[in-house]
């Protein structure tokens, strides 16, 4: 399936919406991701950029600062 939608986002130059709670398939497949927490968005951005604003080594350190509070965002 992963590799289904790879081809179809690169080659096909199709926008697809992934909804999903792992991780690792966010940061092989996404280009952009949006981040909810209780409902709202609470971040958007491509993968690297969210790393990088919140000081994270990885998609999942930005998720858990996001749910608990205790993220580090840096404009």
């Amino acid at each position: 399936m992963r590799n289904l939608l790879k081809k179809l986002s690169t080659e096909d130059n199709l926008t697809i919406i992934l909804t999903t709670h792992d991780l690792n398939e966010v940061t092989e497949l996404c280009d952009r991701v949006g981040i909810l927490n209780e409902g709202k968005l609470a971040a958007i951005g491509e993968p690297s950029e969210l790393e990088e604003k919140f000081r994270a080594a990885n998609l999942e350190e930005v998720f858990t600062g996001l749910v608990t509070g205790e993220g580090v965002y840096q404009e």
